[in-house]
């Protein structure tokens, strides 16, 4: 089963081979920052939105899309939940890396068992 790894800007580090960047400058980062929620309000607003168990009004009151808008057209969170969706299978089997410490909660961990998932168990977009 593939793991969660910390990105490190130590000197030297490397992102391991079989990893995926799914920090925040990826379609994979969370949407819901801990800093406005703390880490496990942001991972379970995550599991929930990626699992289509957030209405569209809870979505539109949460929206944390404007990094994905270009400024003159917003994105909303339906969007990028579409194009996570659409992503996922290139995660299966991966190993995930983010910059949670690993003692802490991480939207990661929902990705990798939601990646890993039998497909009869995938989520639809």
């Amino acid at each position: 089963m593939p793991v969660r790894i910390q990105l490190s800007r130590a000197k030297g580090w490397r992102m391991p081979e079989n990893t995926v960047k799914v920090d925040r400058t990826t379609v994979f980062g969370n949407p819901f920052p801990a800093e406005v929620y703390g880490s496990a309000g942001a991972v379970d607003l995550f599991d929930r939105w990626a699992r289509g168990r957030m209405s569209a009004r809870e979505m539109s009151g949460l929206s944390r899309a404007d990094r994905w808008s270009d400024g003159l057209s917003p994105v909303s969170l339906v969007t990028v939940r579409h194009w996570l969706l659409n992503d996922l299978a290139r995660l299966r089997g991966k190993n995930l890396a983010c910059w949670c410490g690993l003692d802490a909660p991480c939207h990661a961990d929902v990705e990798i068992e939601l990646a890993n998932a039998p497909v009869c168990e995938a989520v639809a977009p």
